[in-house]
C-alpha cells in the first residue's frame, strides 16, 4: 500500500492477485512500482 498499490497473496498455491488500474496514470503508477521493485531486489 505503501504506492498506492494493494496485493492479496493466496498461500496455499503462492498467487499473487492485485487489481488492474483504471487509468494510464494508475498504469504508469503500477509500472514504476514493478520498475522500482525488480531494482531493488
Amino acid at each position: 500500500a505503501q504506492r498506492g498499490i494493494l496485493l492479496r497473496l493466496f498461500v496455499h498455491d503462492g498467487s499473487l492477485r492485485f487489481g488492474l488500474p483504471d487509468t494510464e496514470a494508475d498504469w504508469q503508477r503500477l509500472d514504476e512500482a514493478l520498475v522500482a521493485y525488480k531494482d531493488a531486489t
